[in-house]
């Protein structure tokens, strides 16, 4: 069976994280039944981000909102109005309701606590994301929408 290649854009500055992050995408890889890969773009700073997203077609963006040059939901907001077409999961380690509510009121697909990720839980709002994305692109595409 052919296998589905998603360009992933991880926006994170924590070195430590990109790792794991890496690593949980490789487990995705591993366990999907959705025959999922990963082409994954990194990027430590928001500009660097939207360097990438000017310069690349990107399916998902996995974005932290603790940057060098950027903080808190004006990162989701400047990356959002700059790809406002690509699914945007927030990874962060802000645990915080009202934040998590006024970014997915915002546009985000999702908003993860890095803390409390684990493979399954990523695997899952990826998924999601990318499965949403798809049905709103066709929707718009069609007179329905």
């Amino acid at each position: 069976m052919a296998r589905n290649l998603f360009k992933v854009l991880l926006i994170e500055d924590n070195p430590g994280d990109v790792r794991l992050i890496q690593e949980e995408l490789t487990d995705i890889e591993a366990i999907t039944l959705h025959n999922i890969n990963f082409e994954l773009t990194k990027a430590n700073q928001l500009s660097k981000g939207l360097k990438c997203l000017h310069d690349q077609k990107i399916d998902l963006i996995l974005l932290d909102l603790m940057l060098p040059d950027s903080l808190g939901i004006d990162t989701f907001m400047e990356v959002h109005l700059y790809a406002q077409k690509v699914p945007i999961i927030v990874l962060t380690g802000i645990n915080d309701e009202k934040l998590a509510i006024k970014a997915v009121n915002e546009g985000a697909q999702d908003y993860i606590v890095k803390g409390k990720m684990d493979t399954q839980l990523l695997m899952q709002s990826i998924i999601r994301a990318i499965g949403k994305h798809r049905v709103s692109s066709k929707l718009k595409k069609s007179s329905y929408y």
